[in-house]
């Protein structure tokens, strides 16, 4: 019988173990115990290295997104990782290690989130990761660049808003400047800084 567990299947020097569960790209089948990849990711992994040597890549991903979309896997993960998120054990464990890569890895944190909302508010979006660096310190308010997740924690503003994502059009600034720059038009800016300057808040 197969074991279920890796470390198990280690020990006994067994080349397969089975979770009985989907992995990330939804297959469930035996998993190789030496990498913990699937055996249908495997397959998929050497076909992909010799299509992109013969330069029939590009076809089969665009015939391989088609072919997703219709069988409804994207909605299969999406619903697994939903239910692993949610359950009392692993759920606290997922996040953790959610928050623990968006901590290491903000910047493809940020391009992802813009990504996202570009999509949903059909705007745009053409830049690069390249295109975006996080500055040490804030380019409006001066104060430095936190974590993601705290006050002044790393963002992404559109400098005209009349444009989406593009090149030249982007800027990593603190959260909390992002915030009011959206909040306040020009004129609103204005009334703003000559309340401030009456001594308002003296």
């Amino acid at each position: 019988m197969i074991p279920t567990v890796r470390k198990v299947a280690c020990s006994l020097g067994l080349k397969y173990y089975f979770t009985g569960k989907p992995c990330k790209f939804g297959h469930v089948e035996k998993r190789i115990t030496s990498s913990g990849v699937c055996v249908a990711c495997s397959k998929w992994s050497t076909r992909k290295i010799r299509l992109i040597k013969e330069g029939k890549w590009e076809t089969y991903q665009q015939a391989t997104k088609e072919r997703f979309h219709r069988t409804g896997q994207k909605e299969k993960i999406k619903d697994y990782k939903k239910s692993a998120r949610q359950d009392p054990i692993k759920g606290p464990i997922i996040r953790a290690k959610e928050r623990a890569y968006v901590r290491a890895n903000p910047l493809k944190y940020l391009f992802a989130v813009a990504r996202k909302r570009a999509r949903k508010r059909g705007l745009d979006f053409t830049i690069t990761i390249d295109d975006l660096s996080i500055p040490f310190h804030c380019p409006i308010f001066g104060v430095k660049i936190g974590p993601v997740g705290s006050k002044h924690a790393p963002s992404i503003d559109r400098i005209n808003n009349s444009f989406g994502y593009v090149p030249g059009n982007v800027k990593v600034i603190s959260r909390v400047a992002n915030r009011w720059k959206s909040d306040l038009d020009k004129e609103h800016a204005k009334r703003f800084l000559i309340y401030f300057e009456n001594g308002a808040y003296r």
